[in-house]
């Protein structure tokens, strides 16, 4: 809130959120539960149904097994969110577990989309190309919500994955809900990721990409004056 505060200000700001995974130590099991191997073999359809589950109403969620207790502030968690972390308690693991970096984008590929929120009708999505810090071509795509009033303020949004893994396809239902929610134009960007291109080819594309959108504003009916920055994990990071 804060954050939204200062840019409607005409600050720029960036935010972050990192959530710790498996055990603590950040370490995945060396081998996939028999959960996360299903997954790697999901349909479309099963997809679907993934998404479905975490949209049930709150009673039957909550229901599931009795729920979580409350915190000791007398606080809980959402029920999505109960619901999620019980899924990946019983996967055994929250994060991918592959042999192979190859393997682990597959994977993630699946899963994190169809775990993603609920995305609302935009009034345009854009998928462009623009040079990344070597040159090089990359993927920026622009979610324009609906009922926006030019000159808008807009963030720019990079996809956490521990530098390594995800994309704005995997990342492609949040940012739909933080544009839709936040009522400006979100720009998702594609930056190269290790170990291909190890640190700091992905910072710099992100640099890159913020001075770009800044010079082509006024395509987008944006003001080069209120652009954030943000991002999720790793994303958030830069």
């Amino acid at each position: 809130a804060a954050g939204l505060e200062s840019l409607a200000r005409g600050r720029t700001v960036g935010f972050a959120v990192s959530v710790p995974c498996g055990d603590g130590t950040g370490y995945p099991p060396p081998q996939m539960s028999a959960l996360q191997e299903i997954l790697l073999q999901t349909t479309p359809l099963q997809a679907a149904l993934l998404r479905k589950l975490v949209r049930l109403p709150a009673p039957v969620m909550r229901n599931r097994d009795g729920g979580p207790a409350p915190e000791g502030d007398g606080n809980r968690l959402a029920p999505e969110v109960e619901l999620v972390l019980a899924v990946l308690n019983a996967a055994g693991d929250s994060m991918p577990n592959g042999d192979s970096v190859e393997q682990a984008r597959r994977e993630v590929a699946i899963t994190w989309p169809a775990l993603g929120p609920q995305s609302p009708p935009m009034q345009g999505v854009e998928d462009t190309f623009i040079p990344d810090a070597a040159g090089n071509p990359m993927r920026l795509r622009c979610y324009i919500p609906q009922g926006i009033t030019e000159p808008t303020p807009a963030l720019v949004f990079f996809h956490g994955g521990g530098w390594v893994l995800g994309d704005i396809d995997t990342h492609d239902p949040v940012t739909r809900c933080l544009a839709g929610d936040l009522g400006m134009p979100v720009f998702s960007v594609d930056y190269r990721l290790a170990p291909e291109h190890p640190f700091p080819a992905g910072l710099e594309d992100a640099q890159a990409a913020f001075s770009w959108v800044r010079r082509n504003a006024p395509r987008y009916g944006v003001d080069p004056g209120r652009i954030a920055v943000g991002g999720d994990s790793a994303g958030g990071n830069f």
